[in-house]
């Protein structure tokens, strides 16, 4: 294995800065200035993410510090994107809109070289099989030249105008891991995928600016909401017509009951196509309830329910509520990962059957006497 080299760096930040060079620029040392003064740390990082690789869709560590590198250098972050994804976006004034892409995972390689730099990481796969990891296919020189061009680009801004989208993409060692996903895994990662896609489909001068808004509920809003969790399950999940009952009762309970000083109905949306919704309900006086999360395929990925979630934390405090619960299946890892990030705790869970199918549901809690204010603090989510 070779060394991360500032030679094969520099090659790779310059491919990313060519395309939003002003036309009369010539690719050179002025474009590069910088570099010699940010290798350490890069190669710092390089050092550190090959001693500690992580496998396909469990790079969480790994994202965690790529993101931490990209908000300190002033772009705007989204994390659990497709899972450990990540998409961080940096405008500067009009022009062209580039995505520069890297891949964060590793391989079940046992590394043999013997430098001094070498993975000794052991871990179970998804399979529960204990394995070695090594980034053995040059990720790890990818992430930290994918870095080395962030920190170019964004400290060079003068040089250049349009938009910055610096994607992380996770599993992208994915084809021993297709053929064993579910029908709903599989669908959770094309809508990864068709969000990059809608990214990659801005042209010219545009920058992907349209709006993604959240809004309280309107006439026909519900029954939309009622329909769609029954279609989507079915579909991707293989749920049968019992949930769209249950999710057609709990809505019809907030038409007939809702006080709107402390319920809410949040509904997302774009150019006015819903792409979202979530439920706050009163559970009690000190006690709200979390309910109906829904983000569409076409809107997965571009942090649509992280927003709606925050939204939802946000309106409790103000209402006065102490606690926030919500009721979740083990298999629906997008809305985990959701819960999760916006600081809920599971407290429990129970396995069984409803819906046609065998489940494990699972209850969390978010304290919100407890939680970081941050928690519910209105975020700005890539725009598309």
């Amino acid at each position: 294995m070779s060394r991360f080299v500032p030679s094969r760096f520099a090659l790779a930040c310059l491919f990313a800065l060519v395309p939003v060079l002003p036309s009369d620029a010539t690719a050179g040392p002025p474009e590069l200035a910088g570099l010699d003064a940010a290798y350490p740390s890069l190669d710092a990082l390089y050092l550190d993410l090959h001693r500690n690789p992580e496998l396909s869709r469990h790079e969480e560590k790994t994202a965690a510090k790529l993101a931490a590198r990209l908000r300190a250098l002033g772009f705007e972050v989204t994390e659990h994107v497709g899972g450990h994804g990540i998409v961080g976006v940096l405008r500067n004034g009009k022009g062209p809109t580039v995505l520069v892409r890297t891949d964060m995972d590793a391989l079940p390689v046992k590394e043999q070289t013997g430098l001094p730099y070498a993975s000794t990481v052991v871990t179970k796969n998804d399979a529960g099989e204990i394995v070695p990891v090594m980034h053995a296919c040059g990720h790890d020189i990818h992430m930290a030249s994918w870095i080395g061009a962030a920190t170019l680009l964004a400290n060079g801004k003068e040089r250049w105008r349009g938009t910055l989208i610096f994607v992380g993409q996770p599993a992208e060692e994915v084809s021993r891991l297709i053929e064993p996903l579910s029908e709903g895994d599989r669908t959770l990662l094309a809508g990864s995928l068709a969000t990059v896609e809608s990214v990659l489909g801005a042209r010219g001068d545009e920058a992907p600016r349209r709006e993604i808004v959240l809004r309280t509920h309107r006439p026909g809003d519900i029954g939309w909401v009622v329909e769609r969790h029954g279609a989507l399950y079915a579909e991707e999940y293989g749920w049968d017509v019992s949930f769209e009952g249950l999710v057609a009762k709990i809505a019809g309970a907030f038409l007939e009951k809702n006080d709107p000083r402390v319920e809410r109905a949040f509904i997302a949306e774009r150019d006015g196509v819903r792409l979202g919704s979530v439920f706050l309900v009163r559970g009690s006086k000190q006690v709200a309830r979390l309910r109906l999360l829904l983000v569409e395929p076409e809107a997965r990925g571009m942090g649509v329910g992280r927003r709606l979630v925050e939204e939802c934390i946000r309106f409790a405090r103000e209402s006065g509520y102490r606690k926030i619960v919500l009721w979740t299946q083990r298999n629906l890892i997008a809305a985990r990962a959701i819960y999760r990030a916006t600081g809920f705790r599971k407290k429990a869970e129970e396995k069984h059957t409803s819906f046609g199918v065998k489940l494990v549901a699972e209850t969390w809690e978010l304290d919100l006497l407890r939680a970081s204010p941050r928690a519910g603090r209105a975020t700005r989510a890539p725009r598309s």
